[in-house]
């Protein structure tokens, strides 16, 4: 994966997961995405909080936030570049496509 889809996330995680989730959240209320009411689910404790990382553990967490947020955009910009291709070829309508990933999220277990 060309560097550069990962560089423009840097520095967008440095505010940990424990924030990334209530931002997440009250973006998806503000778009309608979710109900008003809707509550975060409990954070599994082996993830731990982030305000209790420490700095190395901070930097390598955020920065692999940024490679998997570089690696998902990029990823998509492709996917869009082949359905292009196979509407380009008039195939578009003849064509099933099944686009399948996982994604559990940007945190590693420190034990």
């Amino acid at each position: 994966m060309p560097q550069e889809w990962i560089a423009k996330y840097a520095g967008r995680f440095d505010q940990g997961w424990d924030e990334l989730r209530e931002e997440t959240l009250a973006r998806q209320k503000t778009l309608g995405v979710v109900p008003q009411g809707t509550k975060l689910a409990p954070k599994p404790e082996a993830i731990g909080d982030w305000d209790q990382r420490t700095p190395d553990e901070k930097r390598l967490f955020a920065r692999q936030m940024e490679v998997f947020a570089g690696y998902a955009e990029y990823a998509d910009a492709e996917i869009g570049r082949l359905i292009k291709a196979i509407d380009e070829q008039g195939q578009l309508e003849n064509t099933l496509v099944f686009y399948v990933v996982g994604d559990n999220g940007a945190i590693s277990r420190i034990e």
